[in-house]
């Protein structure tokens, strides 16, 4: 089931000296943002900027952009974003992703990636509101924890989004049993459809 904290938890946690964010998921192995990134990696192009959705402390898009893609970041915690601001984000958007309106940009992403949001923290069905943000070829890499995403796939087909791959491995350890949580691990791409009708849009040369 998923589980809603609101920002202030959040913020508070980015921080804490002893027992922060990032403290906790080093000690807990949270492999899921290199996991997911690399996953990512296999499909994003680096000519068109990244939108890390649920960025937090950047964790995964740190790892993207150390590998030269242009990242951007959208978290409605101001407290994650302020650790996340020096890990080679382009811009960084505080924002509810549940009333998304990336700062009134009109920009659209070529790709998304999001680790431990969606069905863990945000109800799956949530990713349609930030699919208005989403080009109509764009591709999407999604990760969380298997349990929770049971609907994930009836999800990402409703959205019109094909899946490219999906397979559970590892994600982190949890904290109170000190076993290891399966996550799932999904990537999906909107396909154009060329209607009869725009076949007039194209011209008549016939590649070789």
């Amino acid at each position: 089931m998923y589980e809603e904290y609101p920002a202030e938890y959040w913020d508070l946690y980015a921080v804490i000296p002893s027992e922060n964010y990032e403290i906790g998921a080093a000690r807990n192995k949270y492999a899921a943002p290199r996991k997911t990134a690399e996953m990512a990696m296999r499909y994003f192009d680096k000519i068109h900027p990244v939108l890390d959705i649920g960025a937090g402390t950047g964790l995964a898009g740190e790892i993207l952009a150390s590998k030269g893609y242009v990242v951007d970041g959208v978290d409605f915690s101001k407290g994650m974003l302020l650790q996340a601001r020096h890990k080679g984000y382009r811009r960084l958007f505080c924002e509810d992703i549940r009333n998304p309106n990336i700062s009134n940009a009109k920009t659209i992403y070529k790709s998304f990636i999001s680790t431990g949001v969606y069905g863990d923290y945000i109800k799956i069905n949530e990713l349609e509101k930030m699919c208005a943000f989403l080009d109509e070829d764009g591709i999407v890499a999604l990760s969380g924890r298997a349990v929770n995403l049971n609907s994930l796939i009836k999800t990402f087909k409703g959205l019109g989004l094909e899946i490219l791959e999906d397979e559970c491995d590892l994600g982190h350890i949890d904290a109170t049993f000190g076993d290891w949580v399966k996550y799932r691990y999904v990537i999906g791409a909107r396909r154009k459809r060329i209607l009869f009708e725009d076949y007039s849009n194209l011209n008549n040369t016939v590649p070789l």
